[in-house]
């Protein structure tokens, strides 16, 4: 009887453990799985930043000034156009958004740099210091995940100002019947001529659109998990708690009956058979 409850026994601990161990399994998988992607992901950022600082394809600068949508290569050029329009020049312009958006690239790029230079450090700190390991990660991702908001809100501000659409080219109109390859060539005369940021500008606006996406996906996420954990594992009451505790001590108590039950029983079987022997003739 003892034998078959710890065989039962066993075959319950074997499949908790079997299914433990798949469970860590998919984990595994999923975190392995997450980590290509953003390693992915942010491989190709830094390759794009370091295009974009090292390699514009757009113009080095675009002059802008407020409420003249139209830019140009350089300051006296779009001065002369606002002077043409008659209108005044706001303090703190004209402005070269060439300038400032190759700042935004530059601080992305660099910022990957000092991450990936945290990730370094981290991997050699691991094998000698385990403890300054965790510190150094600490410090680098809480500086990093600041930094990228930052630098997120001040990109969106820049690149969605009326200076920054100008030079983007998003005021560029195009002509009712014009072909795409017509509106390229177009495109690509007003960069040469007035130093237009469409490259530049396009991949801001992707990029930070994804951006916010993402992080609205993510949140959202996130309170939907807090609330389904909530409602699926509520926080037991007093009551329950001292219902448990009852319960727990009840079939404690069950198991110590059962164990004295066989105990007892063994020991009555022993003394029926010690019995049963003949007693020695004296």
């Amino acid at each position: 009887m003892d034998q078959l409850g710890l065989r039962s026994d066993g075959g319950d601990s074997g499949a908790l453990n079997s299914a433990d161990e798949r469970q860590k399994k998919q984990q595994k998988i999923i975190v392995m799985v997450c980590s290509i992607f953003s390693l992915t992901i942010f491989v190709l950022l830094t390759i794009f930043f370091a295009r974009y600082t090292f390699k514009n394809p757009d113009p080095s600068s675009c002059w802008i000034v407020r409420d003249v949508d139209a830019s140009a290569r350089t300051r006296a050029g779009v001065l002369k156009k606002a002077d043409d329009l008659g209108i005044d020049v706001t303090e703190g312009y004209p402005v070269d958004m060439g300038r400032v958006f190759g700042i935004w690239f530059a601080w992305g790029f660099w910022s990957n740099v000092v991450a990936i230079l945290g990730a370094i450090a981290t991997f050699v700190l691991s094998t000698k210091n385990a403890y300054a390991a965790k510190v150094v990660q600490a410090v680098t991702s809480l500086g990093y995940l600041v930094n990228w908001f930052v630098w997120l809100a001040i990109g969106t501000i820049w690149r969605f100002s009326k200076a920054g659409t100008t030079a983007s080219g998003d005021k560029l109109e195009r002509e009712f019947g014009v072909t795409d390859e017509v509106w390229e060539t177009q495109l690509e005369a007003a960069r040469s001529k007035d130093g237009y940021q469409v490259s530049g500008g396009s991949f801001m606006k992707a990029l930070i659109m994804i951006s916010i996406v993402f992080a609205f996906v993510l949140i959202l996420g996130m309170a939907i998990t807090m609330i389904v954990m909530c409602l699926s594992n509520p926080m037991p009451s007093e009551d329950d708690s001292k219902a448990e505790q009852r319960q727990a001590t009840a079939n404690f108590d069950d198991e110590d009956r059962e164990k004295s039950d066989v105990v007892y029983m063994h020991h009555r079987d022993n003394m029926a058979g010690s019995s049963s022997f003949p007693k020695p003739k004296s």
